[in-house]
Parts: C-alpha cells; sequence; structure tokens
C-alpha cells in the first residue's frame, strides 16, 4: 500500500487543504511503502533563482558547444581537402583514443570481421601505398634542435 505523501500546489491556486479543479502537485503524491520520502518542490524564491542559474549555465554550454561543433567541422573541412575520408579518418582517431586493453586484438578482430562480410583488407594495396616510406608516423619535431 503506498503512503501519502503531502502534495505542494501552485501558490494562491486553492483554500487550506484543497485540491484546485485540473490542478497538478509540484511534488510526489504517494510513495510505496519503504521508500525514501522523496523531496517536494516548493517555487520557494531559493529554487526559483537555482532554476534560473541553471537554465543560463546550460545556455552557456549550449553557446560553447556550437562553437566547438563549428571548430570541429572546419576539421572535418581540412581532412576531406586532403581527400581522406573522414568516416576513416574519425574511425582512426577513435582508435588512437583507445587504451592498451581496447586495442588488444583489435587489428585482428577487424581483418576477420571484415572478412565474414565480404570485405577483405586489399594488404598488397597497403603495402604499395607505403613502399618507400618510413614506417614510423610523422612526428611533430621537425628534426631541429
Amino acid at each position: 500500500m503506498a503512503a501519502v505523501a503531502e502534495a505542494t500546489y501552485p501558490v494562491g491556486q486553492a483554500a487550506e487543504g484543497e485540491i484546485p479543479d485540473g490542478a497538478t502537485p509540484i511534488g510526489p503524491l504517494a510513495q510505496d511503502e519503504g521508500e525514501e520520502a522523496k523531496p517536494v518542490l516548493r517555487p520557494d524564491k531559493e529554487v526559483l533563482e537555482k532554476i534560473l542559474e541553471l537554465v543560463q549555465r546550460m545556455d552557456a554550454l549550449d553557446a560553447q558547444a556550437r562553437e566547438i561543433n563549428a571548430a570541429r567541422s572546419l576539421v572535418r573541412e581540412e581532412v576531406e581537402n586532403l581527400g581522406v575520408n573522414r568516416h576513416a579518418f574519425a574511425f582512426v582517431r577513435r582508435f588512437w583514443n583507445f587504451d592498451e586493453r581496447q586495442r588488444d586484438g583489435f587489428d585482428l578482430s577487424l581483418v576477420i570481421c571484415r572478412h565474414a562480410v565480404g570485405l577483405p583488407l586489399e594488404s598488397q594495396l597497403q603495402a604499395d601505398l607505403f613502399e618507400g616510406t618510413s614506417s614510423e608516423a610523422p612526428s611533430d619535431d621537425d628534426g631541429a634542435e
């Protein structure tokens, strides 16, 4: 059986102890026995100010996200201008950020999965592509000291 908890209705909507027609409570009406009582939301000054603060914080975060997304779009555009497929770039970037445990066995699993669905890797293409180049990834260091 549910225990009845205090419910608060919008201020000024009904006389003490009455429920206004069509009103909905601002807090929970009932809860299952054995559960902790949930706080009843009351529209006091402190709560209203906190809600306003949280809305403003979310708006600021949304603005920052728009700026970051615009910058990311520019990077993706640069990637595509190099002739690199942006999905391949994103895939490699995700793999690059894996920890060692996540990387373990990934390459072998990828080759096996591609083979299973009829998309084997073209190993000769890869050999020809990198023939005569350094096997090391380029570094940020230009060699100058």
